[in-house]
């Protein structure tokens, strides 16, 4: 499986919009975090894998803000 690199940057922005969602119940964060794996592996593949691994901890260490100022 081969993603372009706009293909996995919306996928980002995606799993970012799901992730905010008010209502999520826990299966949905398990499908976002297998989501995000395999967005992760497959753009392991890619010669931009440095872009896609910044957009991935930027988008995992926005996550961890969101879920610290809820508490």
């Amino acid at each position: 499986l081969r993603l372009s690199s706009h293909q996995i940057t919306l996928l980002f922005s995606s799993i970012w919009e799901q992730s905010v969602f008010p209502e999520n119940k826990p299966e949905n964060y398990v499908a976002i975090a297998h989501t995000y794996s395999m967005i992760v592996l497959f753009s392991r593949a890619k010669k931009k894998f440095v872009d896609s691994l910044i957009q991935s901890l930027q988008l995992a260490f926005s996550l961890r803000d969101v879920s610290l100022q809820d508490k």
